[in-house]
């Protein structure tokens, strides 16, 4: 991250040291066209000193093309003995090529696509759960948050499944 300031009456001393540390400028405004000058410089950002790799994956988010002309898809065009006709299916965004099912990556632009639902299923497995931990069974009349059953008296529950998050 990289900090710029732009001081309007004097110079402070953290704002310099800021700038300074995370690479950005200080500066103090003189007058009104000073200060636009300085903002000016700010509007196209510097470029990126170093090697950055992107870690974002392109993806697209075909829609569903019933009743369409039929038509041969490209996720079976390996195998002969799989190919099919089709006249329904998803669409590429980007090339146009016709694909049966999702999730996949296109075999000729080689765009991600997927289905708005497959997205937030696979959202659920980025973030792990924190671990568990096991707290001793209770001794007294617990009850459930959920269902305000006594823990102890019902029967379908042991003491071994009585967990704490």
């Amino acid at each position: 991250m990289r900090c710029s300031v732009i001081a309007l009456a004097a110079e402070v001393r953290i704002y310099k040291l800021l700038s300074k540390e995370t690479g950005g400028t200080f500066n103090v405004i003189l007058d009104d066209t000073h200060l636009q000058d300085l903002m000016n410089s700010h509007v196209e950002p510097p470029p990126v000193v170093g090697k950055y790799e992107s870690s974002l994956i392109k993806m697209g988010f075909p829609q569903r093309n019933e009743g369409d002309q039929a038509g041969m898809c490209i996720c079976h065009s390996d195998d002969p003995t799989r190919c099919k006709f089709v006249s329904g299916g998803y669409s590429c965004p980007q090339c146009k090529n016709k694909y049966c099912e999702l999730p996949v990556e296109c075999k000729v632009c080689g765009l991600t696509l997927v289905s708005a639902p497959h997205l937030a299923r696979s959202f659920l497995h980025i973030f792990p759960l924190d671990p568990f931990e096991e707290v001793p069974a209770p001794t007294h009349n617990a009850r459930c948050m959920g269902c305000d059953r006594g823990l102890m008296n019902n029967k379908h529950v042991s003491n071994a499944q009585i967990l704490v998050i």
